[in-house]
């Protein structure tokens, strides 16, 4: 069955596709960090919402789906930015196979 995704018109935000590297710092301890892989517009909708309270304190999570042009070596090791919070890429659809648009699906909160 074919989907149409988003229009080309519809991919307004812009988002910050991150890849990761582990570095060896001075002392021998390992850190991660965080580099833009790519900036790219993309159309933005929530899928879900999750709400837990805990100790007083509300989170707030959701599913997102980031529709944008096709654009090779996107996986599941990156993640997204956008509007100042952080995407953990679920899984990366290339839409019917076409090589014409990606569906990124990510939950918001990344565990690092």
């Amino acid at each position: 069955m074919a989907s149409s995704g988003a229009s080309v018109g519809s991919m307004t935000k812009s988002i910050v596709i991150q890849s990761v590297a582990n570095t060896t710092d001075a002392g021998g301890g390992r850190s991660v960090a965080w580099s833009t892989y790519k900036t790219v517009y993309a159309n933005v909708e929530q899928l879900s919402a999750n709400t837990k309270y805990g100790q007083g304190v509300i989170d707030e999570k959701g599913l997102y789906a980031f529709t944008m042009r096709y654009t090779t070596g996107i996986t599941t090791q990156h993640r997204i930015s956008y509007n100042s919070k952080l995407f953990s890429i679920t899984s990366v659809i290339n839409l019917d196979e076409r090589n014409k648009y990606l569906v990124i699906k990510a939950s918001e909160g990344v565990a690092v």
